[in-house]
């Protein structure tokens, strides 16, 4: 009898360290930075927004502030030459999304143009590329990956 309830002792304080493990741990992995608490992701204004068209001229990898994972920077050439720097979004949500970009594709683009590292940068809510549209943000610039029960909360 007494191994019996040693035995079922052991099987509830096992059962209990691991559920406490895995809680810990689904509060400790990192959620990359994106989130809407974040001050790079609140830089969008829906009161700048700039429409244009272009095409690209670089797709490049960036890490907006420190703590958060790599993003995807477009270099977009306008035709009258200028080139403008543009932010998509987390390359985890973007490279899981159509349409894929490269470079060459002629776009048209949606967003926020804001002042970044000294440097006016436009912080993508819409891409246009041929007859499919890749929607990053809504109009107020809460950012599609949020998660539908996070962007309630936040317009709430």
């Amino acid at each position: 009898m007494n191994k019996f309830k040693f035995l079922i002792g052991l099987i509830l304080i096992s059962g209990l360290m691991m559920y406490l493990s895995i809680d810990a741990y689904a509060q400790r992995r990192p959620r990359g930075g994106w989130g809407m608490n974040n001050q790079y992701v609140r830089m969008f204004n829906p009161d700048s927004m700039v429409t244009f068209k272009g095409t690209v001229a670089s797709v490049d990898k960036f890490t907006p502030r420190k703590g958060m994972s790599y993003g995807i920077h477009l270099k977009v050439k306008s035709s009258d030459d200028q080139i403008m720097s543009v932010h998509l979004g987390p390359a985890w949500y973007v490279n899981k999304q159509e349409p894929k970009i490269q470079v060459g594709d002629e776009i048209e683009l949606s967003g926020s143009k804001v002042m970044y590292n000294d440097q006016y940068v436009i912080i993508a809510s819409e891409l246009k590329k041929g007859d499919k549209t890749l929607q990053l943000r809504d109009k107020s610039g809460i950012p599609l990956w949020a998660g539908k029960g996070m962007r309630q909360r936040i317009t709430k």
